[in-house]
């Protein structure tokens, strides 16, 4: 499927040839779209070119060639549906997108829609990208369904129709299913996704690049055995996986601003070492290396702090305060206010572990951030200082430290 700018830039390239003889420059096609980057011009070419409707040769002016490809028909952009929560009912924009004749039955009715939330992700079904449905009031299990929830709320999810209830599942593990009961609401189905447009940004051009950057576990299991010990003091940074976000050049959002001619920052905690979701942390028997009496330092950031806690209380660990708070002396782009620090949380499992050392260290560590992830020594020095002379363990550790067993991918595989 094409969007309707690229349908637009199609268009105008093929009548351009007509009329001409020749093509376009993709200055001339900048100026026809009132475009201010040829950049952004570069961008749309190219992504028709993968599509198979063009070629042109680099650095070659007037080289555009337009293939005879399929039919194209436009279909009706309804509006916007929730990949996320639920919200209202979606309404005719009056917009339409363009779409191989190929996708389309004869005798059946289609319109698309714009997604809205990250629910259907590990569906490859992202915020901003254009869904193709099909009109139809019936799904089997495991179809991509838009339901429509008591005439006035709409969702995008997976359909499953099980013994008293409808199960609507979405492909992230941050949301919950949807379950209707028999009865109890009323429900219909709108269609079946039949076809996803991604959403040209800076994250989705750059996101093949990222999928080879990423680090994959070597083991046949998610992690290494755990020793065969119990432990004091657990000192634990999870390798989050964050859904996986990445961290992009946010003036590269929309592809209108894209500019090719210049690289796009792009960073992952999945390029520097294997991440796991929370589900596949909680499955790692932490109790196993539990003494009666122990606690765990636990380093989360500030919006997975919810998270950092489940784990925490899964892994057997009571959630009690925190301990440390790192100002890392340099501020990250954030949602609300400026991110300047990480928390460093404390978990007790029975009593606090005798005898203590020193009860005057302080919460808060000032040190400059240095390579990805990497937190500052003072802390597990100052742990050191607390408990001198209990057993303790550093999970998913990337180098060896005097005093500490340690435990992790990099310090096994490094060996």
């Amino acid at each position: 499927m094409l969007t309707k700018k690229q349908k637009q830039i199609l268009d105008f390239v093929r009548d351009y040839i007509k009329k001409n003889d020749y093509s376009p420059t993709l200055e001339e096609i900048a100026k026809h779209f009132k475009l201010a980057s040829v950049a952004t011009v570069h961008q749309h070419i190219n992504v028709l070119k993968e599509k198979g409707y063009l070629n042109k040769i680099e650095n070659q002016r007037r080289s555009i060639n337009v293939f005879q490809k399929e039919d194209l028909v436009s279909v009706p952009l309804l509006g916007t549906i929730s990949a996320g929560g639920q919200i209202e009912m979606f309404q005719q924009s009056g917009e339409s997108i363009a779409v191989p004749k190929t996708k389309i039955r004869p005798n059946q009715n289609y319109f698309t829609l714009k997604v809205n939330g990250n629910s259907m992700i590990e569906k490859n079904i992202k915020d901003g990208d254009i869904v193709l449905v099909r009109q139809q009031g019936i799904a089997e299990n495991g179809e991509k369904v838009v339901a429509l929830i008591d005439n006035s709320e709409t969702t995008l999810k997976t359909f499953f129709k099980e013994k008293g209830h409808i199960r609507l599942q979405p492909a992230n593990e941050d949301y919950e299913p949807i379950i209707i009961k028999n009865g109890e609401r009323d429900f219909s189905i709108q269609g079946v996704v039949i076809d996803v447009i991604q959403k040209q940004t800076g994250y989705s051009v750059y996101n093949n690049n990222a999928k080879k950057r990423i680090k994959q576990n070597p083991l046949t299991n998610l992690y290494p055995e755990l020793p065969n010990k119990k432990f004091d003091i657990i000192y634990a940074d999870p390798p989050w996986d964050y859904n996986g976000k990445l961290q992009f050049d946010k003036s590269s959002k929309n592809v209108e601003q894209i500019d090719l001619s210049k690289n796009i920052f792009v960073s992952s905690a999945s390029f520097k070492y294997p991440t796991l979701k929370t589900s596949e942390l909680m499955k790692i028997p932490i109790h196993k290396i539990t003494k009666d009496d122990c606690l765990l330092f636990m380093w989360t950031t500030n919006p997975h702090l919810s998270q950092a806690i489940d784990l925490g209380e899964t892994w057997g660990f009571e959630y009690r305060t925190v301990a440390f708070v790192w100002d890392k002396m340099k501020h990250n782009p954030g949602q609300y206010t400026l991110s300047n620090c990480e928390l460093c949380l404390l978990f007790k499992h029975g009593k606090i572990p005798v005898p203590r050392g020193a009860r005057n260290i302080q919460q808060l560590v000032r040190s400059p951030r240095k390579e990805h992830s990497e937190k500052p020594t003072e802390v597990m020095r100052a742990i050191e200082k607390m408990f001198p002379s209990q057993n303790r363990i550093e999970l998913f550790a990337r180098k060896k430290n005097e005093g500490w067993t340690v435990w992790g991918l990099d310090v096994i595989t490094a060996n």
